[in-house]
């Protein structure tokens, strides 16, 4: 029951294609795994598989409860999930990390999560509760020497830049070039309407993400970091990091509409990450129309009806589906590196 209060106060799980009516019920899940043959798999955001990786690695907690907070509340996930027969898959996490600390590390960051993810989670469990700030020693050390953990990762080279990397960040570029360009919130998104419309392509993760940054309500404060920031080294971070919120957001989804997929989750300590996620997977009883007519109202408060009439028109004016559009959206994809350039330029970057 304390774990399970301690999950429910943090609320860092987003299920996919299946109802969340299980919340933290370990027999809701086991009962349908077991019994019911359902397969689940979680989708760990970096902020939850780091501090598995580092107390994996060895490394005591050091600090008040409140400030090793977000470690506890990751071992709580870790736990949960071992003992609900869910998956965890790390490589989102891990091609985050790689993109900045490189290969070697993220390989090891890999074999410090098979550690976490083979270990008895009762320790993860203490850890959690505050009833110890490590992983015991001689416990890790027996899961070292098996061998069947330690297995080479199915990916070599997590510092490769992924597919879904370019479109992502170009939307995440042209966000903040709007935002330092100083249009008003309001006109900066219409906007941004305009040109995902008529000069670019449509990108449903990355468009929420970008539209619910420059809100007036936004899910969290500064969903893109130093966006006002003289420095451009600090913009250049959030920008990286946004669009790695982006494509956690976006490969969730893609798992959860696989037809046939496993039972998807995302876990993750961010606020938006979870916003953007329910918004872009709106449920059985709720149409997409409706799902985004309130995702601008939350965010935009009275200016939310005026931003969906304005997606819808601009998205009936692009004709979705049409010859033309699917001509006009080759042609923008073509042109990607150009216009990322370009707008490096405009706001003195380059981090592509």
């Amino acid at each position: 029951m304390a774990l399970r209060n301690l999950l429910n106060e943090a609320s860092p799980l987003v299920t996919g294609n299946y109802e969340d009516s299980y919340s933290f019920d370990l027999s809701e899940y086991l009962s349908a795994g077991r019994i019911g043959g359902v397969e689940f798999k979680a989708l760990f955001d970096r902020n939850l598989l780091s501090p598995l990786a580092e107390l994996a690695s060895g490394k005591r907690l050091v600090g008040s409860i409140e400030s090793t907070k977000s470690t506890r509340i990751a071992c709580a996930c870790a736990a949960f999930c071992i003992l609900a027969d869910i998956l965890i898959e790390p490589s989102m996490a891990l091609y985050e990390y790689g993109s900045t600390q490189g290969n070697s590390a993220a390989l090891e960051d890999y074999s410090n999560f098979r550690i976490a993810d083979n270990a008895d989670p009762a320790f993860f469990i203490d850890v959690a509760l505050g009833r110890a700030d490590q992983i015991p020693q001689d416990h890790l050390s027996d899961i070292r020497s098996d061998p069947s953990v330690l297995t080479p990762s199915i990916e070599s080279n997590f510092e490769k830049r992924l597919t879904l990397w370019r479109p992502n960040y170009l939307y995440v570029l042209k966000i903040a070039a709007l935002r330092r360009g100083g249009l008003p919130p309001l006109d900066a998104a219409l906007e941004f309407h305009r040109w995902q419309a008529e000069e670019s392509f449509y990108n449903a993760a990355a468009s929420l993400y970008c539209i619910a940054s420059a809100s007036h309500q936004p899910p969290k404060g500064q969903m893109l970091k130093g966006i006002n920031s003289p420095s451009t080294e600090k913009l250049r971070r959030g920008l990286r990091n946004a669009t790695w919120d982006i494509c956690l957001v976006q490969q969730f989804g893609k798992y959860s509409s696989t037809p046939n997929e496993a039972s998807w989750s995302l876990w993750s300590l961010d606020v938006a990450v979870r916003a953007i996620a329910k918004a872009l997977l709106a449920r059985e009883e709720q149409s997409q129309y409706d799902a985004l007519a309130d995702f601008y109202k939350c965010c935009w408060g009275r200016d939310g009806p005026t931003l969906h009439a304005s997606y819808l028109n601009y998205s009936m004016r692009a004709k979705i589906g049409s010859d033309a559009r699917r001509q006009a959206t080759s042609v923008a994809f073509a042109r990607i590196n150009d216009d990322i350039c370009k707008l490096e330029a405009q706001l003195g970057i380059n981090v592509a």
